[in-house]
């Protein structure tokens, strides 16, 4: 069972990342948050990663999006063959690597917050869309969140890192829509600020 909540949530990183409307990617980052949510450890941990990651989160991305009025990625291609091309690696790869874990003694759960991060990586160093910055931001979080729940299991560092999340995204959230307010787009490439 947890291989294959490991395989979706790695599917659903990489739709927020890909998805050119992002409605569509706020929905695949409630669909990470409720994966991650039943892979938590106990009940305690469970519902304050379903509070935070599939009703506070997407409830602030989706004001933003109301905010600013808009709906797509200008930058983003259709990441339907990307999808396509990580499920298929996916269904040759997860029950090899499943075997190889259990023989090492490793944690699923923290190989899978180990994904999580570099999917959340990847959506930051090549999306020129603030937006999507942020959200690979929220998956990057959400990858130590989980590698720290294996390891530390405190619920006082669990509370304390969602609302340093919190914090980190109305933060950035405010820098989005200044950002919009200033440029009318989310494109990092209208930033004149940022080129050389």
């Amino acid at each position: 069972m947890l291989v294959e909540l490991g395989a979706a949530l790695a599917v659903a990183a990489f739709a927020t990342s890909e998805f050119k409307d992002f409605y569509f990617s706020i929905a695949a980052l409630i669909a990470l948050g409720i994966i991650l949510s039943l892979m938590a450890g106990d009940a305690s941990e469970a519902a304050l990663s379903f509070v935070t990651m599939v009703v506070l989160i997407p409830a602030i991305l989706l004001w933003t999006l109301r905010k600013t009025g808009v709906r797509e990625d200008s930058a983003a291609f259709s990441g339907m063959p990307s999808v396509a091309a990580l499920i298929m690696t996916l269904l040759v790869t997860t029950y090899p690597a499943a075997l190889l874990l259990d023989a090492l003694n490793v944690p699923r759960s923290g190989v899978f917050g180990a994904l999580i991060i570099l999917i959340g990586t990847y959506c930051m160093l090549t999306k020129s869309d603030v937006l999507k910055v942020l959200m690979g931001f929220v998956m990057v979080e959400a990858g130590f969140h989980q590698i720290l729940s294996v390891t530390a299991h405190s619920p006082s560092l669990s509370v304390v890192l969602h609302a340093v999340l919190l914090i980190a995204i109305l933060t950035g959230v405010y820098i989005v829509i200044t950002i919009h307010e200033r440029t009318g787009s989310f494109s990092t490439m209208n930033l004149k600020a940022l080129r050389w």
